[in-house]
């Protein structure tokens, strides 16, 4: 449908493309019925009718019984349907994306002539169009959803900001869309490449992997401290888990392929793990993991390889042993290296995402749950 959008007021020309019919009964933009301006090889031309704003489903009947309906298709001016992030630091600077109907057309090859957006009264900088974002990740849905980004300017920290969205065909305005939070606060670590961090509320520190040392940060003094040192051969710390208890700090060593754990009370004390690396685990790289108080320490896997080692596994530190979950396989080329592990604070159930597939493992049983199906990526 070209254009995809008009005034309230209606008597915007429509072409509905890919049509070759003349037996045409009746159009309706929503409940109202729409003059047929022709019909021929290039489709149909009608006429808007008036109407409320926002998106309205368009139908088309045929004297032989035919219809065809196009859910959403036509937008009276800019609708805003989702707008995200729905906060954003004083400073501004930040990417926003608005999702919603009226904003552009197809036609026009990523362009939407006129679209203008302001933040709390003040101009924003518009720095893509993209229309029907969903086409590509989600080929069946249904809905010509349109979507653009960008800039946040600056505001108040804690106050909230209108968003308003305006084009030739009207404006619509989404009441205190975005939240305003202080200005980010720098604390510049040196030579550091930190991959992955947490939070521990007994002690009121985080903690971060870095390459060969775990480093410490203290919130209610606002300052990097003291480093954790890991053993001899650390070569590249990665994903960090501590346990529901906060006695358990466990690190996996993507470089060397080790697991190390802790108690953060005395990190001089460090135990290694180092992990299997033959058969279905050769060249296994850990990633993602969570301790439980007990000290089973459930983490996944990534090769850089090629696909069909096993990606969950399961290390007893009071023995060493490590059991493969001989349910999922690793991706190729790294892909599954942000994998990532969670454990309920009763130590009862881990969750983990795997290139979107969420799964769940119960401790007492280790049984596997997945939402949805892993057929669907395992190609089964």
């Amino acid at each position: 449908m070209q254009p995809s959008f008009g005034p309230v007021q209606g008597g915007t020309q429509v072409v509905l493309t890919g049509f070759q019919v003349s037996n045409v009964q009746n159009i309706s933009f929503g409940a109202n019925t729409a003059p047929v301006a022709s019909t021929g090889s290039l489709g149909i031309t009608v006429t808007t009718p008036a109407g409320a704003p926002g998106p309205v489903d368009v139908s088309v009947s045929l004297t032989d019984g035919g219809y065809w309906l196009f859910p959403q298709d036509y937008s009276y001016g800019p609708s805003i349907v989702e707008i995200r992030p729905e906060a954003n630091t004083a400073d501004g600077g930040g990417t926003g994306t608005i999702y919603g109907y009226g904003f552009g057309s197809p036609a026009q090859a990523g362009q939407a002539p006129g679209l203008q957006i302001s933040v709390d009264g003040q101009p924003a900088t518009i720095t893509q169009y993209l229309p029907q974002p969903y086409e590509q990740t989600t080929p069946y849905y249904p809905f010509p959803l349109e979507s653009f980004q960008y800039t946040l300017p600056a505001g108040i920290a804690g106050s909230t900001a209108d968003v308003t969205v305006s084009n030739g065909a009207g404006s619509t305005t989404a009441a205190k869309a975005v939240q305003y939070l202080p200005a980010i606060q720098k604390y510049p670590l040196p030579g550091a490449v930190l991959v992955q961090g947490i939070y521990d509320p007994t002690r009121d520190v985080y903690y971060f992997t870095d390459q060969t040392q775990i480093r410490v940060f203290s919130k209610t003094k606002a300052q990097w401290l003291s480093p954790i040192s890991m053993p001899t051969g650390t070569q590249r710390l990665w994903a960090i888990s501590l346990s529901p208890n906060g006695m358990k700090l466990a690190v996996s060593d993507a470089g060397s392929s080790h697991i190390y754990t802790l108690n953060p009370d005395a990190p001089a004390a460090v135990s290694s793990f180092a992990l299997p690396n033959t058969v279905s685990d050769a060249g296994e790289e850990p990633c993602g993991l969570a301790i439980t108080d007990s000290g089973i320490v459930y983490y996944a896997s990534f090769s850089s390889g090629f696909t069909g080692t096993w990606a969950i596994h399961k290390l007893d530190t009071s023995t060493g042993t490590v059991t493969d979950y001989q349910t999922l396989q690793d991706g190729a080329l790294s892909e599954d290296a942000f994998t990532r592990m969670f454990l309920t604070t009763d130590n009862a159930r881990v969750f983990g995402n795997m290139a979107g597939l969420v799964f769940s493992i119960d401790t007492a049983t280790d049984t596997f749950s997945f939402k949805p199906h892993p057929s669907i990526w395992l190609g089964l």
